[in-house]
């Protein structure tokens, strides 16, 4: 298990990831860099049942890694062309999956999530693909910012079925978008949310091995305990393992700790 956490500007992160107790392998992977005026952080996860998904995973790491670097991300700074750049980037990562599957031995069906965060001083966008979820803590609540892109989600969007029945449904965890795989009805689309955040709130992204294993309301008193980035990533992991570890777990926190005028002058340390 690896942690790494380092304060960038006004905003401080942490990220963990676990195999869980019943898989062999961990075909999460999840990723936080820099760009001029803000951070880029993600969370992917192998889709359960597919061949190659830490493959599918990693690739998508390694893509977005190799643009921050090359400073072809760093238009993510400008509003004008946030949108467009960060779906193009995401158009062009699924393109990358699918032909790697055509390549690879036993790739086949090779796929993943994709939750992806860009994080300026005072806002925040979310582009995902899949069932990776981002949270906001804001005011000592935690709310579910993306909406879970399964079967059974848009049964009950479209009021087919009700809540009690979206808990159930056999169909609750089979993905309607994936990176990787386009769906029958539409081609692989990112949703986009949008958000404000402010000094003390948290961000928390995650693989569904987390948001399956530990209710939404344990998930904000482990974030509640205030404790360092580090340890609360930590706490999250072990919750998931003690309710069954029936799945890879990923956890990324990013935290807003100080005004943009707070910093001025400064360096990174």
């Amino acid at each position: 298990m690896e942690v790494k956490s380092v304060p960038i500007r006004t905003i401080e992160y942490a990220g963990l990831s676990d195999t869980g107790i019943v898989r062999e392998k961990n075909e999460d992977a999840w990723f936080v860099g820099e760009f001029p005026g803000g951070l880029l952080a993600l969370v992917a996860d192998g889709v359960g049942g597919r061949n190659c998904g830490d493959i599918a995973s990693c690739e998508v790491v390694r893509f977005f890694e190799e643009l921050l670097t090359s400073g072809k991300l760093d238009g993510l700074a400008l509003d004008a062309l946030r949108e467009p750049l960060a779906s193009m980037a995401i158009d062009t990562v699924h393109r990358r999956v699918k032909d790697q599957a055509s390549a690879q031995a036993g790739g086949k069906g090779m796929a993943c999530t994709l939750t992806l965060a860009v994080v300026r001083d005072d806002e925040f966008d979310v582009f995902q693909v899949g069932d990776s979820r981002l949270y906001q803590w804001k005011d000592g609540k935690l709310e579910q910012i993306t909406k879970d892109q399964t079967i059974a989600d848009e049964l009950f969007a479209s009021g087919r079925i009700n809540i009690e029945q979206l808990q159930k449904h056999p169909d609750r965890h089979i993905l309607t978008q994936a990176i990787g795989l386009d769906s029958a009805k539409h081609a692989m689309t990112a949703v986009v949310s949008h958000g404000i955040w402010h000094v003390g709130d948290q961000l928390l992204i995650c693989s569904d091995g987390l948001s399956n294993m530990v209710p939404d309301h344990e998930l904000a008193d482990i974030i509640a305990s205030e404790q360092s980035l580090h340890d609360t990533t930590r706490a999250l992991i072990a919750a998931a393992n003690a309710g069954g570890g029936k799945d890879n777990i990923t956890a990324v926190l990013l935290k807003r700790v100080a005004l943009a005028s707070d910093t001025m002058g400064s360096t990174n340390p």
